[in-house]
């Protein structure tokens, strides 16, 4: 109050407003002269005084990664104002609920889920939603179809990687350094494959290649063929491949054991049932029939029969027998024939191959004594 080209008196008030029902709002300051004269208004320094209380939150988050493989994990960052506790929800993950500022979430299941956190503090909460946030891809499925070598040592086994699911193009890593979908021309052993689809999903599974455990072997034994004859045979024994055996003969046959073999060389071819062949030989011998010599004693005397014969056996395979013709004497079973009376015989030897050879001989005697008497009469009667 004063006049006018009075200064204002120095008398100031100090007046306090609750503005919160304008939160958010633009102030304006207005001073309006209430005085009937209304010449009198003077503003000297003004200074407003502003005292703020507790804001609502407002909820804000981030992932490091939005889009994963089923099992992969998500760590979420609160970028929140104002917020002094929280409340997440995860639809899909575990655990599907959090209380933590940042929580780490992980995703089993294929799928797209959504993430909701809401903020709170003691002015009121905050809620952010954010639908179909995390995409979770799911993961290759790997299957193989393994082709086992046939032979022992052999390279021919093969492995068929078939995927499903993921995300193409896929890449391929063997543990034996190739780089493609299937795998051949393998030896026996284990392989490991690491499969990445498009989206960065790693699936590791591994397959066995096996082969037979030992190699096809052959092992064989003869009878040999006798006096000349087409009786020999041969039999093969096989062993290691994988059953069954198969066997072909140069001879024909088709069987582990060929009979009726003469002498020669021979050979055969088997094959397992994975097709494995292995081939050997054998060298059928003729076994020669014996020989004979007979040695002979007469008779001594004309009619008489004390003839001897003894047969003496060389070569063919022992022991022997003997068979002598005709009968009558006394054979000892070792090749000697007595008793005999003159006349013609034969013995027959046989040796233990079954080989026979027969030799002829005579038994002689001496020719017959004979005489004759030439009478002389007495001349004279007593003399």
């Amino acid at each position: 109050t004063g006049g006018a080209g009075q200064e204002a008196p120095n008398t100031w008030t100090e007046v306090t407003y609750d503005l919160s029902a304008y939160d958010g709002q633009d102030i304006y300051v207005a001073i309006h002269y209430t005085s009937a004269d209304k010449f009198m208004l003077f503003v000297d320094d003004m200074s407003i005084n502003t005292t703020f209380g507790p804001a609502v939150p407002v909820a804000e988050f981030s992932a490091d990664a939005t889009a994963i493989c089923e099992g992969g994990t998500v760590n979420f960052t609160d970028l929140s104002s104002g917020a002094d506790s929280y409340s997440w929800t995860f639809t899909g993950g575990t655990p599907s609920t959090s209380t933590d500022a940042n929580p780490s979430v992980v995703y089993s299941s294929a799928g797209t889920y959504t993430v909701e956190l809401t903020v709170t503090n003691s002015e009121g909460s905050d809620t952010e939603t954010k639908t179909g946030y995390i995409i979770v891809g799911a993961a290759p499925s790997l299957s193989t179809s393994v082709t086992d070598v046939n032979c022992f040592g052999g390279a021919d086994g093969a492995i068929d990687l078939t995927v499903t699911d993921g995300t193409s193009p896929f890449s391929f890593a063997w543990s034996n350094s190739e780089t493609t979908q299937n795998l051949t021309g393998l030896t026996a052993g284990t392989f490991d494959v690491t499969v990445t689809d498009n989206a960065g999903c790693e699936v590791t599974t591994s397959a066995t290649v096996n082969e037979p455990a030992s190699a096809l072997s052959l092992s064989t034994s003869i009878t040999e063929a006798s006096c000349g004859n087409a009786d020999g045979s041969a039999t093969v024994t096989a062993s290691g491949g994988t059953l069954s055996y198969y066997y072909a003969w140069s001879s024909s046959g088709s069987s582990a054991t060929e009979t009726g073999l003469g002498a020669g060389d021979y050979t055969v071819t088997v094959t397992d049932d994975n097709g494995c062949e292995e081939i050997t030989s054998v060298t059928i011998t003729e076994l020669g029939a014996p020989t004979v010599t007979v040695s002979i004693t007469d008779a001594t005397c004309f009619g008489g029969c004390n003839g001897q014969a003894l047969a003496v056996v060389s070569g063919g395979t022992s022991p022997y027998s003997y068979s002598w013709a005709p009968t009558g004497g006394t054979d000892d079973g070792m090749g000697a024939y007595t008793d005999l009376c003159a006349g013609s015989y034969d013995v027959t030897v046989s040796d233990d191959a079954g080989c026979q050879v027969i030799e002829s001989f005579d038994i002689n005697q001496p020719t017959e004594i004979t005489g004759s008497l030439t009478p002389s009469n007495v001349s004279c009667y007593g003399y």
